[in-house]
């Protein structure tokens, strides 16, 4: 009685594959992006940055750099010129105030966020950084070690070779 059961269950259920449906024509190649390359920008506005000590700094949520970007991915920042619109400086970036004093703009990155400091070397409180536009960019390790070519001190080749959009 159980064969004859099995018998008819393996017979009713398979069943054979019907005829192709009907295939439109496909769109136009896209263009290629990149999944495991982010950018997020952060525009930070005079009142945001907090003064600590001899330090003004802004805290920034990134919900891309992960556990895995932190073991072995990459996070680089880039801030825009404050006297050209469109170049962007790899930070860490120093400024000159004057022959012996330089403001540092520097970052620190862990799960999920990054803070962007400056700090000026006489070790007194800086200024005001004021309004400030920062590009974050999370690489995930294979995709940095599968690109050795790209310069990633450079924002416009890293945009360039993974199709960044601003």
């Amino acid at each position: 009685m159980l064969l004859l059961l099995i018998s008819t269950l393996i017979n009713f259920s398979c069943t054979k594959e019907g005829p192709a449906g009907p295939q439109g024509s496909p769109g136009p190649q896209g263009a290629d992006g990149n999944a495991n390359v982010k950018s997020v920008t952060i525009n930070v506005a005079s009142g945001n940055w907090i003064l600590s000590g001899n330090t003004y700094y802004f805290d920034s949520y990134i919900s891309e750099i992960t556990t895995d970007i932190i073991n072995s991915g990459s996070v680089q920042i880039f801030m825009e010129s404050t006297t050209s619109t469109g170049v962007w400086l790899t930070m860490p970036w120093i400024e000159y105030i004057n022959s012996s004093i330089f403001s540092t703009y520097n970052f620190n990155h862990s799960w999920g966020k990054v803070r962007i400091f400056k700090v000026d070397s006489d070790i007194t409180p800086p200024s005001n950084p004021g309004v400030r536009k920062f590009k974050v960019i999370v690489i995930s390790s294979t995709t940095r070690m599968s690109n050795p070519n790209v310069d990633y001190t450079n924002y416009n080749e890293v945009k360039k070779a993974f199709n960044l959009k601003d």
